[in-house]
């Protein structure tokens, strides 16, 4: 495998209405991945434990995140 070195990260978010890089509706009720007790990195804690929105889902609004390589190459990721 040929390696390669990152030239640029860019990280930019979009308007808190924008709807995309979710896996669910965040208006709707009890959605499994965000309503049920389920093992996550911050069950741990007693605060954020019941759900995954008190602690991350849905806290940061949508990203996109772009990683270019020193030979042009681009990738994006939203989430």
């Amino acid at each position: 495998m040929k390696s390669f070195r990152i030239r640029a990260i860019r990280v930019s978010r979009l308007a808190p209405d924008t709807k995309g890089g979710t896996y669910f509706d965040p208006g709707a009720s009890q959605h499994w991945l965000v309503d049920s007790l389920i093992s996550n990195p911050m069950s741990g804690h007693a605060m954020y434990r019941e759900k995954r929105s008190s602690w991350g889902i849905g806290t940061l609004g949508t990203i996109v995140v772009e990683i270019e390589t020193e030979d042009g190459t681009i990738g994006v990721a939203a989430g």
